[in-house]
């Protein structure tokens, strides 16, 4: 085997997987938690628990900071929820926080749309 051959394969084995999606995931501004993926884009590998749902989408969710999703940003706190998908509750938890008053505001801290008001009937309107 040839040093130009072997050099030519490498070559050709780093461009396919250049546009890898946890190489396009570790180039983003946002930190995005590693079992994100999983859960979301056309080919998941894992099921949403409750009533959780994939986003088709995995860019979309990232740029949109995986609004809905357990945890801040675009951490997967699968404690809350058990998985990492968008839930119910957190989405609308996501969008009190998100207002005006950010963090700040009292339905905010106090998990609303999760803990308590919520509109499911499962356990933190997961």
């Amino acid at each position: 085997v040839s040093t130009q051959s072997t050099g030519m394969f490498l070559y050709k084995l780093a461009m396919s997987l250049s546009d890898h999606p946890s190489l396009r995931l570790s180039r983003r501004d946002i930190s995005v938690d590693p079992s994100i993926p999983d859960y979301h884009g056309p080919n998941p590998l894992k099921t949403c628990q409750q009533n959780g749902r994939s986003a088709p989408d995995l860019e979309a969710l990232i740029a949109d900071r995986c609004k809905g999703t357990c945890g801040p940003k675009c951490t997967c706190w699968e404690f809350v929820c058990g998985d990492c998908c968008i839930h119910t509750g957190c989405l609308r938890h996501d969008m009190f926080c998100r207002g005006p008053l950010g963090k700040f505001h009292k339905d905010c801290v106090s998990f609303r749309g999760v803990f308590w008001d919520t509109i499911t009937d499962t356990k933190y309107d997961c």
